[in-house]
């Protein structure tokens, strides 16, 4: 864990702005490459990939705001702390969808064509980010654990910040959900040589992302919002609706393009 990458004249810089930096880099060179090689137009999907950051990047925050809206409701003066944290990511997941489908029907480019180059990209941005980003930064942490491979944090800074237990060893949560989005980009550059279908790539995203974040929220030790009195936590009740909306749209565009 190493939360400031540097001090300048007493200025604090987070590792964490930087790493996101690095994630969005690879994930929108890719994808600018990967439209490149489809014959989609490299730069309405570059200018697409920013809108959709700032989308990802305002639907994280607005989801994390209200994950904890009764604690801010008591405490206003705590707003402005969402703006310094990180966000939820399914939230941004649908942030960006939005903005996303906005941008694409503006511009008339294929929804399903188009998500299905960016998909991958999702998918490696979110392993560089949950290394250089969150476990950087200690956020999103584990539950305490005495598996041969738990960390143990001791930054001040990060307990200050996110809560993050110090001197506990704790499940790597952050590496989890690197390798399990690590897989899925692997598995989508695979099968993006291969779909039979637009819309194949994306919605394959959508199905193993939801899938390995509703395991690895068992091990999550941090805050999580909870619906059904704490029986699943807010990203799993929403890993639930993505998984099931997206199978049925990968069973029905499949089920299409047979009849095709």
């Amino acid at each position: 864990m190493h939360p400031i990458l540097f001090t300048f004249h007493g200025l604090k810089v987070a590792t964490y702005g930087p790493g996101l930096c690095v994630a969005f880099a690879v994930a929108i060179w890719l994808a600018v490459r990967r439209a490149k090689r489809v014959g989609a137009n490299p730069e309405l999907v570059f200018s697409l990939c920013v809108w959709v950051l700032i989308g990802g990047l305002l639907g994280g925050k607005i989801l994390l705001l209200l994950v904890d809206i009764r604690y801010y409701l008591a405490n206003p003066s705590e707003l402005a702390t969402v703006w310094r944290l990180g966000g939820v990511y399914l939230g941004g997941l649908l942030g960006g969808l939005v903005v996303g489908w906005w941008y694409i029907r503006r511009h008339e480019m294929g929804f399903w064509r188009t998500a299905d180059i960016l998909a991958p990209s999702i998918a490696v941005a979110t392993a560089i980010g949950r290394v250089l980003g969150c476990f950087m930064a200690g956020c999103c942490y584990g539950r305490p654990t005495d598996v041969a491979w738990a960390v143990v944090f001791h930054n001040e800074y990060s307990h200050r910040m996110f809560g993050t237990p110090i001197g506990v060893p704790i499940h790597p949560t952050q590496l989890y959900n690197s390798l399990a989005n690590l897989v899925n980009f692997i598995i989508l550059t695979l099968k993006f040589r291969k779909r039979r279908f637009e819309g194949q790539i994306f919605l394959l995203y959508c199905i193993i992302y939801s899938a390995g974040r509703f395991v690895t929220e068992f091990y999550r030790g941090d805050p999580r919002g909870s619906v059904f009195s704490g029986l699943l936590s807010t990203s799993q009740f929403l890993g639930i609706l993505i998984f099931s909306s997206a199978l049925a749209a990968y069973l029905f565009l499949r089920r299409r393009q047979k009849r095709v």
